[in-house]
C-alpha cells in the first residue's frame, strides 16, 4: 500500500518507508493502532518516512504525533494556524501547509502537517487527499540513491524537499483547472442575450474560487521563506540543498503571477459584461422610446380626429334645433359648421404640435440613439 492509497480502515492508516544501513529500503502498512510497532522500525533506520492518513486530522493528530516522539506542545501550535504555519523547536520542526484541491467553482484547503526530527519525516493529512501516490513510487529510489558521503540531516531535507514540491505540484493543479472552468464559462460572454445577473454571478464565483487558491499559494510560500535558508537545526545549511528549496520559492512565484493574470483575465471580462448590460439596456431604452414615440403619434392623430369629429357634430346638433333652423339658411349652417370643423381641427393640431406629441416620425429619436450606441462600440 503506497503512503496515501484511500485506506480502507475508515480512512485511518499509517504507512513507512525506511532506509537501513548498507543501502537497504523497507516499505511497510500499519494500522493506527499498530503505531508502536511502526515506531520501532523507525527507531532502527537511517532516515524514515512516514505518512499517516486520518479522517479528522485536528482531532486525532497530536496523539499520533507525541506517539512517535514528538512533543504535544509543537503539534498544538501548529494546528492552532489557520493555513500555514512554521515552528522551530531546535530538536524539532513543525510545519502547517495547505493542501489545496479545485473542484469545479469549488475550492478546498485541507491541512498538510509534516514534523521533522531526528531520522524521522512526519506527514500527517486527512484522506481526501491523494498528493504522494507518484512520489511514494519512488521514494525508496530516492532513499537507495543517497551517497554515503550525505549526512543524515543532508537525506532528510532532501526528502523533504521532494514532499514538499510533490504538494506544491498538486497545488498547482488548481489553478489549471481554475483556467479551464474559465475558457468553459467565456462561451456565455460571447452570447451577448445571456442575462447579465447569472453572468455576473458565475464569474464572481470563478474570482472568490482565484481569490482563495491565491491566498493558499501565499501560505504556502511563508514556510518555504522560513527554510529556505536553513536556519533550523533539523534542515541542512548545504547551499546545493537549499538551491533546490529556492527553486520551490521561485516555482510559487510564478503560479502566483499566474494567478494573478487570471484575476487580471477576469477582471476585464467583467469589464466586458458591464459593456453588453449597458448595450442591453440601452437597446430597451430605444425600444421603449420607440414604443412612446408611436403612442405618442397616435394620442396626437386621436386628439385631432376628435376634433374633425366633435365639432361638426356638436354644431349640427345645434343646428337642428326647430328654432334655429328655422332662423339662419342651410348654406350658412354648413358653411358655419365647415369653417368650425376646419379652424378647430388646425388650432388642435397646432396645439398638440406644439407639446411635442407629434414627432415627424415615430422611430426617428430611437434611430438617431442606436446610431450614437454603435459609433461608441
Amino acid at each position: 500500500m503506497y503512503p496515501n492509497e484511500a485506506p480502507a480502515n475508515g480512512g485511518k492508516s499509517i504507512a513507512c518507508i525506511s532506509a537501513f544501513p548498507r543501502g537497504i529500503v523497507e516499505r511497510q502498512s500499519f494500522d493506527v493502532s499498530q503505531l508502536k510497532d511502526c515506531r520501532t522500525v523507525v527507531e532502527k533506520s537511517n532516515v524514515a518516512w512516514v505518512n499517516v492518513t486520518l479522517p479528522d486530522v485536528k482531532a486525532m493528530a497530536p496523539e499520533v504525533a507525541v506517539g512517535f516522539g514528538f512533543s504535544r506542545s509543537l503539534v498544538d501550535k501548529v494546528l492552532e494556524a489557520n493555513k500555514s504555519e512554521y515552528y522551530d523547536f531546535d530538536t524539532e520542526l513543525g510545519m502547517l501547509l495547505p493542501a489545496i484541491r479545485v473542484i469545479g467553482f469549488e475550492i478546498k484547503i485541507f491541512p498538510l502537517v509534516i514534523l521533522v526530527r531526528k531520522n524521522l519525516i512526519l506527514t500527517i493529512h486527512p484522506h481526501e487527499i491523494k498528493r504522494f501516490v507518484r512520489f511514494s513510487r519512488y521514494a525508496d529510489g530516492l532513499m537507495r540513491k543517497f551517497k554515503e558521503n550525505q549526512t543524515i540531516i543532508d537525506r532528510m531535507t532532501i526528502l523533504l524537499i521532494r514532499i514538499l514540491d510533490e504538494n506544491n505540484e498538486a497545488n498547482f493543479d488548481g489553478l489549471r483547472i481554475i483556467e479551464e472552468e474559465g475558457e468553459r464559462f467565456s462561451q456565455y460572454l460571447v452570447d451577448t442575450r445571456g442575462k447579465a445577473e447569472e453572468l455576473g454571478e458565475k464569474i464572481h464565483n470563478i474570482k472568490q474560487t482565484l481569490v482563495d487558491y491565491l491566498g493558499g499559494l501565499w501560505a504556502s510560500l511563508e514556510v518555504l521563506h522560513s527554510l529556505r535558508y536553513g536556519d533550523a537545526d533539523a534542515i541542512s545549511d548545504n547551499p546545493k540543498i537549499l538551491d533546490k528549496i529556492n527553486i520551490l520559492v521561485e516555482d510559487v512565484n510564478r503560479n502566483l503571477a499566474l494567478g494573478e493574470h487570471v484575476s487580471e483575465v477576469l477582471a476585464s471580462g467583467l469589464g466586458v459584461l458591464q459593456t453588453i448590460y449597458n448595450n442591453q439596456l440601452q437597446m430597451y431604452n430605444n425600444q421603449l422610446q420607440l414604443l412612446n414615440n408611436k403612442l405618442a403619434l397616435l394620442a396626437g392623430w386621436l386628439a385631432i380626429a376628435a376634433t374633425a369629429v366633435a365639432v361638426p357634430n356638436t354644431l349640427a346638433t345645434i343646428f337642428g334645433i326647430t328654432k334655429v333652423n328655422n332662423l339662419l339658411p342651410v348654406e350658412v349652417m354648413l358653411f358655419v359648421i365647415a369653417a368650425s370643423t376646419i379652424i378647430a381641427t388646425y388650432f388642435t393640431y397646432t396645439y398638440v404640435k406644439s407639446k411635442g406629441l407629434m414627432p415627424k416620425s415615430a422611430d426617428k429619436d430611437a434611430l438617431n440613439e442606436e446610431e450614437k450606441r454603435q459609433k461608441t462600440l
